[in-house]
Order: structure tokens, then C-alpha cells, then sequence
């Protein structure tokens, strides 16, 4: 039995999208290299691993679930409500389906061109389109409405580690690695699922209310 999805979370006037990090949610910061027999070498990992760490054949990010607590880090993405919206089709903003019931078709705004993987940004219903659009700044100045057919992990975003005297030494960050780049996976500590959009289609921006329109008075 699934659990019932979250409420829209709203702060004065602005809805906090799902996939947003608050600020009591900390990200668990140890790790270390230990050998590794399936990789014939050594293997990012923590000092009490769990089976649940792993996905895609690469080490998640640790981080705290705590929504509602402490203030909205706007600008910061929770590692595991990312992937978890990206896995069940659910919709950034409000954690509910992203598909339109009527076409079974996926909706999507991006804000920028898609990358050599695809995307890390998540689907966005049509029903939260107007809320993004006006929350999200990077939308308000460059944005396009798609829908798409399918979708498939094909990368993360993920920091990479090599091996040092004194422990793991950070060797780049939010690097998109793909999933058969499977040496660098390794040493990867990845942080955002990216998949790739299929059969992608662009839609007409929803038209908002008029006092939904960004610089509009409010009364």
C-alpha cells in the first residue's frame, strides 16, 4: 500500500516545491575508500554501509528527511525526494502524478537546453505549471513547456572522490556521470538522478491569472 502523497507545502504566498531541502535536512558528509571485490579496486563507500545506499551501481548522498522544518533553502535540491519524484513519474512542486490522465503523456518545464544525458530536472504537472513559473526565478526568464512520451535514467549528478593520504579527497562536484561509465561510478557520490525525455513535444504555456503574473500588484 503506497502512503498518501504530501501536501503542497505554502510559505507566504510561495509554494515550496517538494524536491526543495530545508534547512535541518543535513547531508551526512563521511565517506571512505574501502576495497571492493566486484570492482577488483577500491570503492566509495561509508563506514556503516547499507545495501540501500547504492542504486544505478553508484553511492547516493546521505540526507536527512525533515520537510516543514527550519526555513526552505531555495536554491538547494534534496538528493532523495529528486530521485524519488524522477522514479515514479510525480511532479516536483506537489509530489503527486505528473501524468495527464487524459494522453498518459508526461508533463515538463525546463528552464534550459537539455544536456548530452537529458535532464535533472524533474516533471512539473500541468496543475503546478503556473506556481513554478512564478516561484522559480531561472523560469520566469527562460522557460518551455514539453510533455514527453518516456523517460530513462541515463546519468547522475554526482561529486567525485580519488583516493588520499588521509582519506577521500573531493576531485570535482555536481559532475554528470553517466551510468555505464562504470570506473568513475566508483568514485562517484552522486547527489541527482538525470534521465533522458523521449518523445518530447513542445506545449503552450498555461496561461496564468492575472494576479499570478510575476511583477503583478497583489491587493
Amino acid at each position: 500500500m503506497t502512503s498518501p502523497a504530501a501536501p503542497a507545502i505554502q510559505i507566504p504566498n510561495l509554494r515550496v516545491p517538494y524536491i526543495t531541502s530545508w534547512s535541518v535536512e543535513r547531508i551526512s558528509g563521511d565517506v571512505l575508500f574501502k576495497p571492493h571485490a566486484e570492482v577488483a579496486g577500491l570503492r566509495l563507500t561509508y563506514p556503516d554501509p547499507v545495501s540501500t545506499d547504492w542504486m544505478f551501481g553508484v553511492l547516493w548522498v546521505r540526507q536527512a528527511l525533515a520537510p516543514q522544518l527550519g526555513r526552505p533553502e531555495w536554491n538547494a535540491v534534496h538528493a532523495l525526494r529528486q530521485r524519488r519524484v524522477m522514479l515514479r513519474k510525480l511532479c516536483q512542486v506537489c509530489n503527486q502524478t505528473a501524468v495527464d490522465e487524459e494522453t498518459d503523456r508526461i508533463w515538463w518545464v525546463l528552464a534550459e537546453e537539455l544536456s548530452e544525458f537529458g535532464t535533472n530536472a524533474p516533471p512539473t504537472c500541468r496543475a503546478c505549471i503556473p506556481d513554478a513559473l512564478v516561484s522559480c526565478p531561472r523560469l520566469r526568464r527562460s522557460a518551455a513547456v514539453y510533455t514527453v512520451g518516456d523517460y530513462e535514467p541515463s546519468a547522475v549528478l554526482a561529486n567525485l572522490y580519488r583516493p588520499g593520504p588521509l582519506g577521500p579527497v573531493l576531485k570535482q562536484e555536481s559532475v554528470e556521470v553517466p551510468l555505464d561509465a562504470f570506473l568513475d561510478l566508483e568514485w562517484a557520490l552522486a547527489t541527482q538522478l538525470i534521465v533522458t525525455l523521449h518523445d518530447v513535444r513542445q506545449e503552450e504555456i498555461p496561461d496564468l491569472d492575472p494576479v499570478q503574473r510575476p511583477g503583478a500588484q497583489r491587493s
